[in-house]
Order: structure tokens, then C-alpha cells, then sequence
């Protein structure tokens, strides 16, 4: 049973307040219902109650270390919606060239003042969330986007403590027009550099996490479908293009070769030496920082899975990774043929066909979707459930707390 994201933070709230824990959001002050993730401040000393408090809500933590020693990403399914946290366990930010800071203004002065937003969670006093969320935007997300500008300046404009803010209100204001015209921005009022500090930690990030192939002839909305997917699950990805189209090439003379190749023996050598060679090295690059990423693959040689040969067989069975999941997009072939127009009907009955039978030459689910009866965004609620649905993802991608 769905319980709604802004159920399952107060529940994970009231229970922090009731036992008391130090902390602070770091984000999203006004509204813990937007789209993204809920940035927070748990002192180290709290550590193990938080973590506590996580596991007998059946949170998960991601399998992919941090980078930095002082956080961790958390994680609630809450049936087709995915919930995550951010947590620092130290109050710390990182700046372009990988420098430490924190603020001038010790953690337990802005804990003593700090009060309950939305009833439940604990936000500092005004001057402080700005002086904080000034330092989330220019050190970690390093470029400053509309939505951190619109926070900002509700943010000015919002203070309960009008007395207090006053006086520091024209330089927040500087800083804000500043950051807007795109000019950088001086922090080290507010901030202080940590020397001597090494937060970092090694991990190997080389391979594949889950893999999801998506398949579907020309017009189902592959290229729409990968794009959304990529926008609305907040989980790591990363994207691999492995079809014969005229972009995603690593080698510029292999894609001209392919383009310009004539007769059924120039195929055959091509689609038996040349071509692998190329999907071999997107492959290759498609490993690298992917071994914890949810891993969108568009397109596959499906004629290597249908061919007769056994050479061509085993070339592309040694190459091409091997699926989790398989959501393969169909639709009315009369519709599709009015969407794009580049196959006629006829061959895209064909391709409807003949890819069903290549989704289930895999070892693994198969995921259909028709998408010239859902729309995009059904589209994308059916394969985003499918995907965080099956226990592999869960399993590959995060672990018990």
C-alpha cells in the first residue's frame, strides 16, 4: 500500500524528534514534497539511533560507497515512488578543487536554534539555512540552476526573525544577484577551510549494476521512454546505446562503413568482424563508474540472437551483457507507421514480431508495453514500477541497513 512521501518522512521525523536526535534539513525548507532528494544534517554521536530508526523503517542504504567518509544515501520504495536522503553525519562542503569547509558558526549553536517546519522536521533559524544552502549550491552542485535560485530567494523572503535577518538581508541579496548573472560567489564570510582533513574513499566502480535492455521497432518511443526514465527514478544510471543508428558511434569510419555497405557478404563480414569491434568498445566504456548504477541499455543487434551462425553467436553472446529485466515496447502498427513513417506497415508488423521473439530469447523478465495505448507518462510509470519492483535491482543496487 502506497503511503505517500510526505507520510513516510514525517514518520522517519516524529520518530527522530521522540528520541531526540541532532539533526537539521538541509534543503527544501518549505516544501519536503518536491521531486529530488531531502539533503540532512545527523550528528556522528546520533549515528547508530538514526541507522536504527532507518532499519526499522525498512529504509535501505545504497550499495555505492560515498565518496567522502562523513556520508551516506538512503533509500524508501514506497511502491512506484522512490524516497532517498543524503546524509552528512559531519557538516561539511566541498568546493571545485576539493577543499573542506564548514561553517564559521558551530553545529550545536545552529542546532539550539533550530525549529520544526511542516510540524515535523527540523530546519535552522533563517540566517543559517541561507548561509547552508549557500554552500550546498556554489561548493557541491557546483552550478547554479533556476530551482536553487527560486529557493534562495524564498528563502530571503521568508523570516520569522526579521530583526536578526535585517541586518545581514542586502549581502544574501548581493549574493543572490550575483549567482544569477552567472559571477562567483565568496563564501568564506560565513565559512571556514578544514586543513589536514582526507574525507575520501576508494571504491571500484568498474562493471555493470542492473541491466535493462529496451527494445521496440522505430516510432514505440524508446529515445522518450529511456529520457523519462532518467528524469523521474532518482537512482544512479547510466546510458548505452548498442543499435546501428546514425549517432553513438566511437569510431566515425565504422559508422560510414556501416552506412555505405552493399551486399549480403559485405554485411556478413561487416556484422561478423567490424561491428563487434565497435560494440566492444562501448561496452568497455559503458563499465566504467556503472557497477552501482541502474544501467538503461537502448537498443541490441537483435539479428545477432536470431542468426544461424554459431561464429556470430558466440561473438555477440561474448560481448553484448547479458539483461535483468527486458522491457520491450510494441504498439498498433497503422499507429506507428503515422508517427515516424520510415517503415511501412507491413515491416513494422514484422519488427513487432520479430522483436517479442528476441525479448524472449533472454534469460530474464520481459516487460511489454503498448505505447500507442499509454501514453508517456503510463508508459513510464509501468516500466519504472517493473524495474524497482523486481528483488535483482533492490539486490544489486542497495542493502539492508
Amino acid at each position: 500500500m502506497k503511503m505517500g512521501k510526505i507520510k513516510v518522512l514525517r514518520n522517519l521525523f516524529e520518530e527522530m524528534n521522540k528520541n531526540k536526535l541532532d539533526y537539521f534539513i538541509l534543503t527544501n525548507f518549505f516544501n519536503l514534497n518536491k521531486n529530488g532528494d531531502i539533503d540532512l544534517f545527523v550528528s556522528k554521536e546520533n549515528k547508530k539511533q538514526f541507522l536504527a530508526i532507518l532499519n526499522e523503517q525498512n529504509w535501505l542504504k545504497r550499495t555505492e560507497p560515498s565518496n567522502y567518509n562523513f556520508r551516506d544515501f538512503y533509500y524508501f520504495f514506497d511502491n512506484n515512488e522512490v524516497i532517498y536522503l543524503d546524509v552528512k553525519f559531519e557538516l561539511l562542503f566541498m568546493d571545485k578543487k576539493n577543499k573542506m569547509f564548514f561553517p564559521k558558526k558551530s553545529v550545536d549553536e545552529i542546532l539550539l536554534n533550530t525549529s520544526l517546519n511542516c510540524d515535523f522536521a527540523r530546519v535552522p533559524q533563517p540566517t543559517d539555512s541561507i548561509e547552508l544552502y549557500l554552500a550546498h549550491i556554489f561548493y557541491e552542485k557546483q552550478k547554479v540552476e533556476q530551482r536553487h535560485l527560486e529557493e534562495l530567494l524564498s528563502l530571503l523572503k521568508y523570516s520569522s526573525e526579521k530583526k536578526i535577518i535585517d541586518e545581514k538581508l542586502n549581502e544574501y541579496y548581493e549574493v543572490y544577484e550575483k549567482m544569477k548573472d552567472g559571477k562567483d560567489v565568496d563564501l568564506k564570510k560565513w565559512l571556514l577551510e578544514k586543513k589536514d582533513y582526507s574525507p575520501f574513499q576508494k571504491k571500484d566502480n568498474y562493471g555493470f549494476g542492473y541491466k535493462v535492455i529496451i527494445l521496440g521497432t522505430d516510432g514505440t518511443g524508446k529515445t522518450t521512454l529511456i529520457k523519462n526514465i532518467k528524469k523521474n527514478l532518482p537512482v544512479k544510471m547510466k546510458s548505452l546505446y548498442l543499435g546501428t543508428g546514425d549517432e553513438g558511434w566511437e569510431i566515425s569510419a565504422i559508422s560510414a562503413l556501416n552506412r555505405n555497405i552493399k551486399g549480403n557478404v559485405g554485411k556478413l563480414i561487416f556484422r561478423s568482424s567490424v561491428l563487434p569491434f565497435e560494440l566492444l568498445l562501448r561496452v568497455l566504456k559503458g563499465r566504467r563508474n556503472a557497477k552501482y548504477r541502474l544501467v538503461l541499455i537502448d537498443r541490441i543487434p537483435g539479428w545477432s540472437k536470431m542468426s544461424n551462425s554459431k561464429i556470430v553467436k558466440i561473438i555477440y553472446n561474448n560481448i553484448l551483457p547479458e539483461p535483468d529485466l527486458i522491457i520491450l515496447l510494441t504498439g498498433d502498427s497503422d499507429v506507428l507507421f503515422k508517427r515516424k513513417g520510415e517503415k511501412d506497415i507491413s515491416r513494422i508488423e514484422e519488427d513487432n514480431i520479430k522483436f517479442k521473439k528476441i525479448a524472449n530469447m533472454f534469460d530474464c523478465g520481459v516487460v511489454e508495453i503498448d505505447t500507442t495505448r499509454n501514453g508517456e507518462v503510463e508508459a513510464e510509470r509501468i516500466a519504472i514500477d517493473a524495474i524497482i519492483n523486481e528483488s535483482a535491482f533492490k539486490n544489486r543496487l542497495f542493502e539492508r541497513i
